[in-house]
């Protein structure tokens, strides 16, 4: 009697585990699907955004930076 319900709880575990693990698996893959194509979306996005912002902002960040590293130079001195 004792190994009929040990095979019986057995048997429960590996389909609770089964279930389980195929559940998981499931959710995972469809979770995925596309997320190479989204990374690439948002590195291009950012990509521009920098672009964007030097050709808006590039000739003000450019002589501010310069006139610093001028006035250091001229302290030193």
């Amino acid at each position: 009697m004792f190994n009929t319900l040990n095979a019986k709880a057995v048997a429960t575990k590996l389909a609770i585990t089964g279930f389980i693990a195929g559940a998981y698996g499931r959710v995972q893959s469809s979770r995925e699907t596309g997320q190479g194509a989204v990374e690439y979306v948002g590195i291009i996005l950012v990509v521009g955004a920098i672009i964007a912002a030097l050709v808006i902002w590039g000739p003000a960040i450019g002589s501010a930076i310069g006139g610093k590293i001028s006035e250091a130079v001229d302290s030193i001195g």
